[in-house]
């Protein structure tokens, strides 16, 4: 995905974007942000926080009962950890960071054996708001591949994971985007979000649009087969 094609489509559809781009959502991220702030981190036994935590990020293991609630308690004493704090904040070179991540991902993979790119970038976001989220909607945003399929899952994130991260940089240098974050600045309260933030907030709201087109389009081939 080119940057020139997601300045056109932001270009043409602000409006439905500031629509998608929720104030209260902003106000929320903020909430969570200045509460692992302020804790140092050690978020593992602050029950509200992690709560608020899982509402916001939807965080979903597919499991049940005591096992969902072992891997979100596990998910949570990770993202707590000292030592892997210091390793993301003290972010040096790509190279021993693609260690970190790895570590981050076979982690959470030990537990729900499942590859969870979403929720690895999700942690590490919050140690380091340089870093920016991968869901399914920056997935439709920015084009990138499904990986679900793949043997290779963890060196294709890997891969996706620094794809944004240059398609984020570009947009942060390019005038046009500017000028567009500017509007977006006098519509909405953005003040204590990382550039890096802004950015995902708004490629996240673009993947939300093109999932409701999709549905839309699929619910009205639905009803056309039926006619």
């Amino acid at each position: 995905m080119s940057v020139e094609h997601i300045l056109l489509f932001i270009n043409k559809n602000f409006d439905l974007i500031l629509e998608e781009f929720s104030q209260k959502e902003i106000d929320t991220y903020l909430i969570i942000q200045k509460h692992f702030e302020k804790s140092n981190g050690a978020v593992a036994n602050n029950i509200d926080f992690c709560k608020e935590f899982t509402r916001f990020y939807n965080l979903k293991f597919y499991q049940k009962g005591e096992v969902e609630n072992k891997c979100l308690d596990f998910y949570f004493n990770l993202l707590s950890n000292e030592k892997l704090q210091a390793c993301i904040t003290q972010f040096r070179n790509l190279h021993r960071f693609k260690k970190i991540f790895f570590y981050i991902l076979n982690q959470i993979e030990k537990l729900v054996e499942k590859n969870e790119f979403s929720y690895a970038s999700i942690l590490i976001h919050t140690i380091n708001p340089i870093f920016p989220i991968y869901d399914a909607n920056v997935k439709l945003a920015l084009g990138l591949d499904e990986i679900s399929h793949l043997i290779n899952k963890k060196e294709v994130s890997w891969r996706q994971y620094n794809q944004i991260l240059e398609i984020y940089k570009q947009l942060l240098v390019n005038k046009e985007f500017k000028n567009l974050l500017n509007r977006f600045e006098t519509k909405r309260d953005l003040f204590g979000l990382s550039d890096f933030k802004k950015v995902d907030f708004i490629i996240w709201c673009r993947g939300k649009i093109i999932q409701k087109v999709r549905r839309m389009n699929q619910y009205l081939e639905g009803r056309i087969g039926h006619i």
